[in-house]
């Protein structure tokens, strides 16, 4: 693979992750107007249309990356290191996506006074984001490495 597709599968992958971030500070504003102002049972709610479309673009992001993109297992440019990263990226992938169904499934809250779900979901979640924001570094910096060594082999042919 060129320096020239890496650089631009990164670029979408970071594209992808910028998405993913604005979901993210959606869902952490909403989360906070929660907090100060409860929403009842029985009252319509915007969270979980919010997490809903977040676990989408998960899935979208995930499939993107392990089919062609920077976590295509396949690739001729990884290292044993690289590999092992990237098997425990995926591997990540499928916690994120079953953590995400599990806070889904849990939505239906119409017996539990308001503030009592708003404080459950308000944990969850937020560990979800920050347990992203900890894979989507150690997936920039897979990016970065992977772009440093296809130039640096580009470099080095005659």
């Amino acid at each position: 693979m060129t320096d020239t597709s890496w650089t631009s599968k990164r670029r979408e992958i970071l594209e992808e992750h910028e998405e993913i971030r604005a979901r993210i500070l959606e869902i952490e504003t909403e989360l906070d107007r929660l907090l100060d102002h409860p929403a009842q049972p029985g009252e319509s709610w915007e969270l979980p249309g919010l997490v809903e479309a977040l676990r989408d673009q998960f899935r979208r992001h995930f499939e993107h990356e392990e089919s062609g993109g920077l976590l295509w297992a396949d690739s001729e440019c990884y290292d044993s290191e690289m590999l092992r990263l990237v098997a425990d990226l995926i591997a990540q992938h499928r916690e994120f996506e079953r953590e995400i169904e599990r806070i889904l499934s849990e939505f239906d809250f119409s017996f539990v006074p308001g503030k009592t779900v708003q404080s459950c979901f308000d944990g969850d979640l937020r560990n979800l984001i920050s347990e992203f924001a900890v894979h989507e570094a150690a997936e920039n910096v897979l990016l970065d490495k992977l772009v440093a060594r296809v130039e640096k082999q580009r470099r080095q042919l005659p």
